[in-house]
């Protein structure tokens, strides 16, 4: 049965493309080149910090990460993109990163009486400012607990971070579901958790496959309280 449920939030509930196209037309012009070309150098330099991060490459996460993207990205200092980040949250575009299911899906869960949190990763931007953005897209305020890599010193898959989150919502770890876009921090992390797991992808045939027991992949975040209501009927 589960009676809580954590979400993942970038590419789950916040599109993670938008947010990095609104940073990299502002770092263009911070160094004359076009945004389109800044953000096909940011996704790749994403993609390798990730795998970095899933390593223990990252001593200081926060200040390592900003380290990393700055010198592959051109800029003078960790300073110039904290600031790129500040400047864009501070605008109406960043209202407009919750995919169109987000807020619906969510909604109907909490009508359905259930405790729900976040657990995210971060990279060189904290969970403080994720916060910030969740609230500017109307999101924030449906969470009873949000644990963030930052501050509680885990990343997804540990086991560790989904700990704090049953503890944060009073669930035991097998009445907890987890939803993610990632196949290793999300899906594999629930699972090797004891959790049920749900895995995001937008671009599946079906609305839902159940993969095994307690895994599920889904095409929509609407599609979670129908399965949410089987596993608890069963």
């Amino acid at each position: 049965m589960i009676k809580a449920l954590t979400f993942d939030v970038w590419d789950t509930i916040l599109n993670e493309d938008k947010f990095y196209q609104l940073l990299s037309i502002n770092i263009g012009k911070k160094l004359g080149k076009s945004g389109e070309e800044v953000f096909k150098n940011i996704m790749s330099i994403d993609r390798d910090a990730i795998k970095i991060r899933l390593e223990g490459g990252f001593k200081n996460i926060i200040y390592d990460t900003a380290e990393y993207f700055s010198n592959r990205l051109g800029l003078k200092n960790q300073e110039d993109l904290f600031n790129s980040v500040i400047e864009i949250i501070e605008s109406e575009e960043i209202c407009s990163l919750a995919f169109e299911d987000s807020i619906s899906s969510i909604h109907e869960i909490k009508k359905m009486g259930m405790k729900i949190g976040l657990v995210g990763n971060v990279l060189f931007w904290p969970g403080m400012i994720t916060r910030l953005i969740l609230k500017r897209n109307g999101l924030l305020d449906y969470f009873d607990a949000t644990i963030f890599q930052d501050e509680v010193g885990y990343q997804k898959p540990s086991k560790e971070i989904f700990q704090i989150a049953s503890k944060r919502l009073n669930v035991s770890l097998n009445e907890l579901g987890h939803i993610g876009d990632s196949l290793e921090n999300d899906f594999v992390g629930a699972i090797s958790s004891g959790m049920y797991g749900f895995l995001i992808k937008r671009d599946l045939n079906a609305n839902y496959i159940e993969l095994g027991k307690k895994a599920y992949a889904i095409r929509s975040l609407s599609f979670l309280s129908e399965i949410i209501k089987k596993i608890n009927k069963a």
